[in-house]
C-alpha cells in the first residue's frame, strides 16, 4: 500500500493526506492554467510587451547613463584646460602683473574677446564661469570624483575673490602718471604700470592655481 509513495505519507492521518494531495492537484493546476495562458495569444502577447517594456526601460537607463558621461567627460576636459592656461598665465617673470591677473578673470569667464587666451574647445562653454561648468559637473558624479570637483569648487571661488581684490586695490596705488610725449614713452609708462609692486592677493592666487594644476584630476595629457 505504501509502494510508491513517499515516507512522509506513512505518517499521515487519512484527512492530512487529502489535505496534501488537495494542494498537490491544486499546484499542478494552477502551473497547468499558467502554461496554457502563457501559450494563449493573450499571454504570448502579455509577454512581449512585459519584454519590449523592460528592453525599452533598460535602453532608455542605458541611453542617459552614456549621455551624462559624454557631457561629464566634455566639462572634465574643458575645466582642466582652463587649468593649463591659467597655470601658463601665473608662470615665469609675468606672473605678477597685473594684466595676467586680468587674464586669469576672463579664463575663468569663458571670454574669448582676447586672440591671446585659449578659447573654449566646446562651444556651449563660451561666456561660462568656470565656477558654473564645476556645479554642473557634481551634479553629473559621485563619491570621491564629487569630493574632488567640491574642493575645486571652493578653490576657483577663492581665486574669484582675490581677482576681485586685487582689480579693487592695485589701481588706487598707481601714481599719477605723468604726459608722455612719444608713444615709446607711453609704452614704457604702461608697462611700468602692469607690474605690481606689492602684493595685493596675487600671491595666493598663484599657489591656487599651482595647487589645482597638480592635482591628478586635472592633469591631462597634451
Amino acid at each position: 500500500m505504501s509502494q510508491g509513495k513517499p515516507n512522509w505519507y506513512l505518517d499521515m492521518t487519512v484527512e492530512e493526506a487529502l489535505k496534501q494531495r488537495s494542494r498537490e492537484l491544486l499546484a499542478t493546476t494552477q502551473k497547468s492554467r499558467l502554461w496554457t495562458f502563457f501559450n494563449s495569444p493573450l499571454g504570448l502577447f502579455s509577454l512581449s510587451s512585459i519584454f519590449l517594456g523592460s528592453l525599452s526601460f533598460g535602453y532608455g537607463q542605458l541611453t542617459r547613463y552614456l549621455d551624462s558621461r559624454r557631457v561629464a567627460d566634455q566639462l572634465e576636459l574643458e575645466i582642466a584646460l582652463r587649468i593649463k592656461e591659467l597655470k601658463r598665465l601665473t608662470t615665469g617673470p609675468d606672473a605678477s602683473r597685473y594684466s595676467h591677473v586680468v587674464y586669469v578673470s576672463l579664463v575663468n569667464q569663458g571670454d574669448v574677446s582676447k586672440f591671446n587666451l585659449r578659447k573654449p574647445i566646446f562651444p556651449e562653454y563660451e561666456k561660462k564661469r568656470t565656477v558654473s561648468l564645476l556645479w554642473q559637473l557634481s551634479l553629473l558624479v559621485h563619491g570621491q570624483e564629487k569630493r574632488d570637483i567640491v574642493t575645486t569648487t571652493q578653490d576657483f571661488l577663492r581665486i574669484d575673490s582675490l581677482i576681485l581684490r586685487v582689480r579693487n586695490e592695485a589701481p588706487r596705488d598707481l601714481p599719477d602718471r605723468p604726459t608722455a610725449e612719444t608713444n615709446a614713452e607711453e609704452d614704457r609708462l604702461a608697462d611700468e604700470e602692469d607690474h605690481m609692486k606689492k602684493d595685493y592677493g596675487q600671491l595666493e592666487l598663484l599657489s591656487l592655481v599651482e595647487k589645482l594644476s597638480q592635482m591628478s584630476r586635472w592633469r591631462k595629457d597634451d
